[in-house]
């Protein structure tokens, strides 16, 4: 499956709340780095379902935020950006402070081309 979108300013929440569950994150296999402590947002062109995947953090093992809302994190892995092979997953949270059309993607460093207003393509596993 591919999502193609237009990459947009975000908040910059979620780097600060990864340094704070960075060795929770790493129990399941997100190590940050060579993950990049912050997320690339992304409108999507069509409206993207989150598939299930098992990579799914439950709120009591997060932050505060997480077990105030009952928050969970879902990690979508990616298999390319743009044609290029690169470790990356979207992340969705049981919360969504963003519309639908918009997704956060967290990529290994940072994206290189990651520039607002660049058009992107993502690959994930089907």
């Amino acid at each position: 499956m591919k999502l193609s979108g237009t990459i947009i300013n975000g908040n910059n929440a979620a780097a600060g709340r990864f340094k704070t569950t960075r060795e929770v994150l790493r129990k399941y296999g997100l190590s940050f780095p060579p993950l990049y402590f912050d997320t690339i947002n992304i409108q999507i062109i069509e409206y993207f379902k989150t598939p299930y995947y098992d990579i799914i953090n439950p709120h009591h093992e997060l932050d505060e935020i997480s077990r105030k809302n009952n928050e969970y994190w879902q990690f979508i892995p990616i298999v390319r950006i743009n044609d290029k092979n690169i470790i990356g997953y979207i992340l969705r949270t049981s919360i969504n402070i963003h519309v639908e059309k918009v997704i956060e993607l967290v990529t290994e460093n940072n994206y290189e081309q990651a520039k607002l207003g660049n058009l992107i393509e993502i690959e994930i596993y089907d």
